[in-house]
């Protein structure tokens, strides 16, 4: 009778802890989603149908010449497993001959997006982020040489 109750007792534990920690994991993964201030390799579709397309192969981050791509982890409030860069950390160079775009399995990253009417990739079409500058706090801005962005 009491190995039952022990039985009893030991499925209930388990399935609390299987519970609790299938909401935990829930949270984590609901709070990284599609975000459209991640920084995507040049040639990236629009935030949702990057998230939709991107095979999560890592191929892109492997042939990036300056390592600058990686792909996001658990913490990082990205997608898990799609590219991403922090330009902080390692800018993008912004390859001529853009590697991340021709190694992409899927329509994720793809060098039309950035090819011009004459069928010249063309880097001022990748829309990868936008820099602003703060006027009040920014030194170059008031003349004086900082070249801390640059």
């Amino acid at each position: 009778m009491t190995s039952r109750r022990l039985m009893l007792k030991n499925i209930m534990k388990g399935t609390a802890v299987v519970t609790g920690g299938g909401l935990l994991w829930g949270a984590v993964a609901s709070s990284a989603k599609a975000s459209p201030l991640a920084l995507r390799p040049p040639g990236a579709a629009d935030a949702d149908d990057f998230v939709r397309d991107c095979v999560r192969c890592g191929k892109c981050v492997e042939v990036c010449p300056y390592d600058t791509l990686k792909l996001a982890q658990i913490g990082n409030q990205i997608l898990q497993g799609t590219p991403f860069f922090e330009p902080r950390n390692t800018p993008c160079y912004l390859c001529t001959d853009f590697p991340c775009t021709d190694v992409c399995p899927s329509d994720a990253l793809s060098i039309e997006r950035i090819t011009d009417r004459k069928a010249k990739p063309d880097i001022r079409n990748a829309r990868m982020g936008l820099a602003v500058i703060h006027k009040e706090s920014c030194l170059a801005y008031w003349g004086i040489r900082c070249d801390a962005c640059y």
